[in-house]
């Protein structure tokens, strides 16, 4: 039987994933799968360090519970994927982590990704004096990912802010 893409389209089953705080400075970070219906989910292996967010959900359902992974884990995942072959942080590979997640990050949030605070927020990291021991001291990175969230924050429109990216509201 041949199939055309609007059967495949209405056949999908479209599952959102979270990471869990077992997954480290991942915690928070959303993604979406589709499978060929729930039987091919259920068959599917279950994935350790993921809880199922939503199943069954359409396409632009899942686009927008993606968009709401907390600034805080876009951070942590940019800084953990940024760790060089050596143990130590790759500067490159930081300013394209931070880069795409921001880009991630304010495009989901309705406001004008401006990418020209990239090389600063790498430099910031990069003179932390807690860069040379965040991937052996999960509190250095834990610091170095607060700080960071909180640099980003500041550029955000506080009514642009999502809910999953306000830990708590100082009010003066």
């Amino acid at each position: 039987m041949r199939y055309t893409a609007g059967d495949l389209m209405s056949e999908l089953y479209n599952v959102v994933f979270e990471y869990t705080a077992a997954a480290g400075a991942y915690k928070g970070v959303r993604t979406w799968a589709s499978f060929m219906g729930e039987d091919a989910f259920d068959k599917f292996p279950k994935r350790d360090l993921e809880m199922v967010l939503a199943q069954g959900v359409t396409e632009e359902c899942a686009i927008e519970m993606v968009g709401d992974t907390p600034i805080k884990a876009y951070v942590g995942a940019a800084l953990v994927e940024s760790k060089g072959e050596d143990g130590l942080l790759n500067r490159d590979v930081l300013h394209m982590e931070l880069g795409t997640k921001l880009y991630a990050i304010m495009t989901a949030r309705n406001v004008s990704p401006n990418l020209d605070v990239v090389d600063g927020l790498v430099n910031y990291v990069c003179a932390s004096s807690d860069a040379r021991r965040m991937y052996a001291d999960p509190e250095a990175l834990h610091r170095v990912q607060e700080k960071v969230t909180g640099i980003i924050r500041m550029g955000i429109p506080f009514f642009k802010l999502k809910p999953t990216d306000v830990d708590y509201v100082v009010i003066p």
